[in-house]
């Protein structure tokens, strides 16, 4: 079962982005669907409890990911302006909030660590959307990260995005040994309540070290 935690753990890491929303400011949501390519064996067994979905709700610099697995529900909350941030879990009846380190909202990207980026004339309609390909190669990656995005969205300033000028539709990301393809299905330009950007009561604060001491994610 601690693998399932793990891997769970994996999951939302993957797809919480420290977002800071650049022009146009996007108020709304947005459902992307979660598919898993060449799962190590160790985790192939859970495959069915693995989140399928993630929803993100976005206001300004405010955001919000929910994701729902077999085991429980994980919620990122994120505001950057206030530079505060929680991971909040709901597993097996435990509920716990994780505050994010300082560090989190740090831009310690240094230039000569500035991935090359490759555009590409392809196109292909995402959501409703037009969205272009772009290539990012990393320093330290051994293959080259694809994104189709969109500029009918807001850019967000996060470390493997930051240097696209616009929203991410589609990509694939890899980490622990797993291997997630995330899509936008829905995108919904609608009111967000502040209350979504607060943690839920009945949840017990934690930090990220009891997270690492609990889970063994450390390093990961």
């Amino acid at each position: 079962m601690k693998k399932l935690f793990i891997a769970c753990l994996s999951v939302a890491a993957l797809t919480t982005m420290s977002f800071v929303s650049k022009s146009p400011v996007f108020e709304g949501k947005i459902v992307y669907s979660i598919s898993y390519e060449d799962l190590p064996e160790e985790y192939a067994s859970y495959m069915s409890m693995l989140p399928k979905e993630s929803t993100m709700y976005v206001k300004g610099e405010k955001f919000r990911l929910e994701q729902s697995a077999g085991m429980g529900t994980t919620v990122t909350i994120i505001d950057n302006k206030a530079k505060t941030g929680y991971i909040c879990m709901d597993m097996m009846g435990n509920k716990m909030a994780f505050k994010m380190d300082a560090k989190t909202f740090e831009n310690n990207t240094a230039d000569e660590n500035k991935p090359e980026v490759k555009y590409t004339d392809e196109t292909k309609t995402i959501a409703g959307y037009t969205c272009k390909k772009a290539e990012i190669m990393s320093k330290d990656a051994e293959e080259p990260m694809v994104i189709w995005f969109t500029d009918e969205l807001p850019a967000f300033n996060n470390k493997d995005f930051k240097y696209i000028n616009g929203f991410p539709m589609e990509y694939q990301v890899k980490n622990g040994g797993i291997t997630m393809l995330m899509t936008v299905t829905t995108v919904s330009k609608e009111k967000v309540s502040d209350s979504y950007f607060k943690v839920p009561e009945g949840y017990t604060e934690k930090t990220m070290q009891d997270m690492e001491s609990m889970f063994g994610t450390g390093g990961k």
